[in-house]
């Protein structure tokens, strides 16, 4: 061949001989043939032998592939793509064990799964299955959650019930009551608590009627997690007629948005009531790092045993993860009281193995 001019097409027909015609070769094999011999194999660095490379520092190929370390091609590496819910990239691996003591879930509005009339303007989105819940959960290092129905979801409590019949291990159900409707505490099966809210505008004359419901919970051994802003003074005289009954209060007691106002007012108040032992707090729907003076608060009044951090997910102006590290990653909670705050406390108050 001349050097610098392209080799004719028959110098790199394999199949090419006397009296046959060349057969078809294609770009890679060409180009294969035009490079130049590889090196021979030469002892590294640490008497290791080193890669087998072309004059000009190319890798050596054999048959159009790279060679591996022990001259044999280079296996080629596909790109895995990433699973559904993996954590971001570069994010920290948490030193705690999570769970989410307050997540609503909710179905589409179809025939079979209507919402209530109203309430379509509350909801904040389509839908958010436990299916999607899984997928946030893993991607945020979410071990479990509390399922808790969203209000305008007419089966939200069968949707939250079935979701723990088939993953114990990641869910607890808290379907919603109406404290109008009374129930025997053995229709109560399947349930892991109570949830109920209160919220402002709702007519406090419901607290009043809700006795049965204390007695139920208090007889079956469910906790309750309640919602009842300016109206925590209520909820005294119930722990004290029901002392076996197990309370939380949900959201700080503060109301929606954020920040809240009078924040502080609020929850100075609910501290006032650490010295009711059936009394615990969530502290969930604290969106930034802003919350976090307002957790260290309860957890300074009641201990971190008694305080349980929960997303909201929905709620949130900010992602899931993030609302993670606002207690996984509090550098004012030490590491017993992080461990608490995150989930330790909420399972042992549930007895919630796994």
């Amino acid at each position: 061949m001349v050097r610098g001019r392209r080799p004719p097409r028959w110098a790199y027909a394999r199949d090419a001989g006397p009296g046959r015609r060349p057969g078809r070769v294609g770009v890679r094999a060409r180009r294969a043939a035009e490079r130049p011999a590889a090196a021979p194999a030469r002892r590294g660095h640490g008497g290791r032998r080193s890669l087998r490379r072309a004059p000009g520092g190319a890798r050596a190929v054999a048959g159009g592939r790279p060679l591996g370390r022990r001259g044999g091609p280079e296996p080629c590496r596909a790109r895995r793509r990433p699973a559904a819910g993996a954590r971001r990239q570069g994010a920290r691996p948490l030193t705690v064990r999570v769970v989410d003591s307050h997540l609503h879930v909710w179905n589409a509005e179809g025939p079979e799964t209507p919402w209530r009339a109203g309430w379509a303007r509350f909801a904040h989105g389509a839908s958010f299955t436990v299916e999607a819940a899984l997928d946030a959960m893993d991607g945020a290092g979410v071990s479990a959650a509390v399922l808790i129905p969203a209000a305008w979801d007419v089966r939200g409590n069968e949707l939250v019930l079935d979701a723990a019949r088939r993953r114990p291990d990641r869910f607890a159900a808290f379907p919603v009551l109406d404290v109008r409707r009374p129930l025997a505490a053995a229709a109560l099966t399947g349930f892991r608590g109570i949830r109920l809210m209160f919220p402002p505008g709702m007519r406090t004359s419901w607290l009043d009627g809700a006795d049965w419901l204390w007695a139920a919970a208090e007889e079956a051994g469910l906790p309750v997690m309640a919602w009842l802003p300016g109206q925590l003074s209520r909820l005294p005289p119930i722990l004290r007629r029901h002392p076996s009954l197990r309370v939380a209060v949900d959201h700080l007691n503060l109301g929606m948005g954020w920040p809240p106002e009078d924040a502080s007012a609020e929850v100075e108040a609910l501290c006032r009531l650490a010295d009711l032992p059936g009394l615990a707090v969530k502290a969930s729907a604290l969106p930034s790092a802003g919350g976090r003076p307002l957790l260290r608060r309860v957890v300074e009044a009641f201990g971190a045993g008694r305080v349980f951090w929960g997303s909201d997910l929905m709620r949130l102006p900010c992602s899931y993860r993030d609302a993670v590290a606002l207690v996984a990653e509090d550098p004012d909670l030490d590491r017993h009281e992080r461990e608490l705050v995150a989930g330790d406390a909420l399972r042992r108050w549930l007895a919630w193995d796994g």
